[in-house]
């Protein structure tokens, strides 16, 4: 029963004790003039040793919350002392009884589940910041920690070129195998570096201008052994952009791009790989979650759509893929190799740019996986005149 439907119900004192809440009836002064059974259990007083005493002995310095709850029409959350002087913290709804100035609360004991809020907020704390400390010794230690990586693809790949000496075909066969769990250890080592980077806030955005055009096909040149190994076509589409010279981050978009590139070659075996340039419209902008400056224009951001014909993504699977701590369809991770972790460092870039990313697909039926980035400086308002 809410507040309002108690005082419309309410008509003689009696009835404050069938109220399932603990109920303080206060004049104009403040002072306690009637409550029920339920109060007495929480704050301790009874109904005798407590009317005629102001509100304060039990509100301390919260008086001023009664007000509040009363005109605002709003419950409040405030601490409390009970008869042994213990603390307590209570909910409070008001409302006015009647117009001689008498105000009624209504009160719910919450000591117990806000001290459970409490705990968990602690908790949830001291996990963040164990988190936190784990992200900066790995991003810290981050040489440590590839270096033996690179000494057993070094030597592994020394031993399959011939420097040591001819190795038979079942050595040649555990060499490479070695070889190839090394290479995929130091891929995964990479990617949680550099998520440990961006968690600790140690990767900044180094803007400058440069021709995007050029960023597009250098990663392409990148990985065209992947391209022609599996003999896929991979078309690039520059006839909507307008602008080439863009202001950002050039190795965060190369790392934006390699990721996406690298994902729809690995998971496409036949057909075409498509990525197109062009500059988004305003209402796309903000429907992706971007605030846009009030001076900027579409060409002050570039959409990138990499559309690919591969196996695509299944429904089950599409709600985790920019999540670092799970990894969807295991089988295909298997199956095509990889970390999983691409797509989250690339949400997470994204982010650290002001940009965002989105995609469309269908289990066997291809990807389509797009992102906006703002490719204009923000201009810095100049600084008052001042009279000297």
């Amino acid at each position: 029963m809410y507040i309002t439907d108690f005082i419309k119900k309410f008509s003689n004192p009696m009835e404050l004790d069938s109220y399932p809440d603990a109920i303080i009836i206060i004049n104009a002064l403040n002072d306690i003039v009637d409550w029920n059974r339920k109060a007495e259990s929480i704050f301790g007083y009874l109904e005798s040793e407590i009317t005629g005493r102001n509100i304060a002995i039990l509100f301390d310095n919260c008086i001023e919350k009664i007000h509040e709850s009363l005109f605002e029409k709003t419950s409040q959350i405030i601490n409390a002392k009970n008869r042994n002087g213990d603390d307590i913290i209570i909910e409070i709804a008001c409302g006015e009884l009647n117009k001689d100035g008498k105000t009624i609360i209504s009160i719910k004991d919450v000591t117990k589940s806000q001290k459970v809020i409490e705990k968990l907020l602690l908790e949830y704390e001291k996990a963040s910041k164990i988190a936190q400390n784990k992200s900066g010794f790995m991003a810290a230690h981050s040489n440590e920690l590839k270096k033996p990586v690179h000494s057993i693809i070094s030597f592994s790949q020394g031993m399959l070129d011939g420097v040591c000496e001819q190795l038979d075909e079942k050595q040649e066969k555990y060499i490479s195998i070695i070889n190839k769990n090394a290479n995929n250890l130091l891929a995964l080592l990479d990617n949680m570096i550099v998520l440990s980077k961006i968690e600790t806030e140690q990767i900044q955005p180094d803007y400058k201008v440069f021709d995007v055009t050029e960023i597009v096909e250098s990663v392409k040149n990148n990985i065209n052994h992947l391209i022609q190994e599996k003999n896929i076509s991979f078309e690039i589409d520059f006839s909507e952009l307008e602008r080439k010279n863009i202001y950002s981050d050039e190795a965060l978009l190369r790392q934006i791009l390699l990721n996406l590139y690298t994902n729809a070659v690995k998971f496409t075996d036949v057909g075409l790989i498509k990525l197109a340039l062009s500059h988004p419209d305003m209402e796309t902008v903000k429907n992706m979650g971007i605030y846009p400056v009030h001076y900027f224009t579409e060409k002050s951001y570039i959409l990138f759509s990499i559309a690919d014909s591969g196996i695509g993504i299944a429904d089950e699977d599409q709600q985790i893929i920019f999540d670092e701590y799970n990894q969807s369809n295991k089988t295909m991770t298997k199956k095509y190799g990889g970390t999983g972790l691409g797509l989250a460092i690339t949400k997470k870039i994204l982010d650290i740019l002001g940009g965002n990313i989105w995609f469309t697909s269908k289990l066997s039926n291809g990807s389509t996986f797009n992102f906006i980035i703002p490719v204009e400086k923000i201009l810095t308002p100049p600084l008052p005149k001042t009279d000297e």
